[in-house]
């Protein structure tokens, strides 16, 4: 059962990225939706990727979740409590759009 629920924006070019930030309490699985103008890459990261992802010294980029050049996605994942970061990467065009993670 979904018992919260996260929205967020996003407006990004090629070659930029967002990220979004949250916290989960205790063992999930997280429903994310996201739909955009264009297709976008989605990354889903803890704390200790991130770091790896913001120097970008990971050359294999093992990370929790990845989705490369959607419009539209909708997918579960099983997370462990913590600090999450959900990246939403530019790919060819500029794109606009909304995520939405439920708990």
């Amino acid at each position: 059962m979904m018992r919260e629920q996260s929205v967020r924006d996003f407006k990004i070019t090629p070659n930029q990225y967002q990220l979004f930030r949250f916290t989960v309490t205790h063992q999930t699985k997280l429903l994310i939706r996201m739909i955009a103008t264009a297709p976008v890459n989605l990354i889903l990261l803890d704390s200790e990727e991130r770091a790896d992802y913001e120097s970008r010294t990971s050359s294999t980029h093992s990370y929790t979740a990845a989705w490369g050049r959607r419009s539209y996605l909708e997918e579960s994942v099983k997370v462990d409590p913590g600090t999450w970061y959900l990246i939403v990467e530019g790919s060819k065009e500029p794109s606009s759009g909304r995520i939405w993670v439920f708990e």
